[in-house]
């Protein structure tokens, strides 16, 4: 299954039809059949107006937010089309990524995907496909792939929440780098808005991602495939390495 992760960027004291602009994007693609996306809120952030943005004891209206949503053929086509028409003005990026949900059967998991066009109408003929991404070249050490699994704090697995399974599992298998992150809001597939309250602290959307090479990458699936867990994921491929490290010692991890 091949699509793109859109994310815009906005600030939480902008709107769009007398609506805050993250929770109109969100209704958005609930409204599009969109069976998913995130709103993440940031400490700081640059604007294309030069000026830094951060939240505030004093002005919580100035924090960065990104809504993040993980789309098909069809739905980016919609989507976008959507957008033009109603004047919206905002900053997005898109980018090629495979997804899918572990742990369900093929026909299931492919029903989605299956809605999309065998062309990649909703994109310029210059945006790749993952698979064109990935460098064969085994000369280059630092290619690999981001993998982010979608969740909520209250889910769990083996008796444990099941993020901080997920970041046992990595450091199990020998994965040394992931991270979770906390969502202000998220549209799930099940169609309904999750959001962490004074009142409910599980129901708060999480992310859990991971920079692989690709051993790392088989193992994770491979292992996550035989543990029967059902999450879903988007994975795309990058490249990655440490800065002020001597290249021999940066190269090393992707050479194992």
């Amino acid at each position: 299954m091949h699509g793109y992760q859109v994310t815009f960027f906005t600030q939480q004291d902008r709107v769009h039809g007398h609506e805050p602009l993250a929770q109109w994007l969100l209704a958005q693609a609930r409204a599009l059949g969109i069976r998913g996306a995130t709103v993440n809120g940031s400490l700081q952030g640059l604007g294309h107006d030069g000026h830094v943005h951060a939240v505030t004891m004093f002005d919580l209206g100035d924090q960065p937010v990104q809504v993040t949503m993980v789309v098909n053929d069809a739905e980016n086509e919609r989507l976008f089309a959507h957008l033009a028409a109603s004047g919206v003005q905002i900053f997005y990026m898109r980018s090629a990524v495979e997804f899918g949900t572990l742990g369900m059967p093929a026909e299931a998991s492919g029903a989605r995907a299956g809605r999309q066009s065998q062309t990649a109408r909703g994109c310029h003929a210059s945006e790749p496909a993952l698979s064109t991404l990935r460098h064969d070249d085994r000369s280059s050490p630092m290619q690999g792939y981001q993998v982010t699994f979608f969740t909520q704090q209250d889910r769990v697995h083996d008796h444990e929440p099941l993020a901080q399974w997920l970041l046992a599992q990595a450091r199990a298998l020998g994965i040394r780098g992931a991270t979770l992150n906390g969502s202000l809001q998220g549209l799930g597939h099940d169609g309904r808005v999750h959001a962490v309250t004074m009142f409910d602290l599980g129901d708060q959307p999480v992310q859990v991602t991971m920079i692989v090479n690709d051993a790392e990458n088989e193992r994770l699936f491979s292992h996550l495939a035989a543990s029967g867990v059902q999450i879903f994921y988007m994975r795309s491929a990058v490249e990655f390495g440490t800065l002020g490290m001597p290249a021999e010692a940066s190269g090393a991890r992707a050479q194992r």
